[in-house]
């Protein structure tokens, strides 16, 4: 099946609707008419929705690899400044030194 096939066909099918619409009453055509602005309306409410959640998807993955590349920058840091107290990262001395036995 080539595509000409495929585009004489959809012309074939697109021709019989035709015919049939107007074959069909007044009455008939505004049901059909309101069936098809329902179906073409449910297709963009869900292109719409399925748009929103891409876009959402790609600020999660954004947001995420920002706070990897942060937090990997605050161990460099401490990693490299052991020494200096300039850096906002917090080293307590050493654990248990000032520490009570309360018992």
């Amino acid at each position: 099946m080539t595509v000409q096939h495929v585009l004489a066909a959809l012309g074939f099918l697109l021709c019989v609707a035709l015919l049939v619409h107007h074959g069909l009453g007044a009455r008939h055509q505004a049901r059909l008419l309101l069936w098809w602005h329902a179906r073409v309306a449910r297709l963009r409410f869900g292109w719409s929705r399925l748009r929103l959640a891409w876009l959402a998807r790609g600020r999660t993955r954004q947001a995420k690899g920002q706070a990897e590349r942060e937090a990997a920058d605050l161990i460099e840091r401490a990693r490299r400044g052991a020494a200096r107290d300039d850096d906002k990262v917090v080293r307590p001395g050493r654990f248990g030194d000032k520490r009570k036995d309360l018992h």
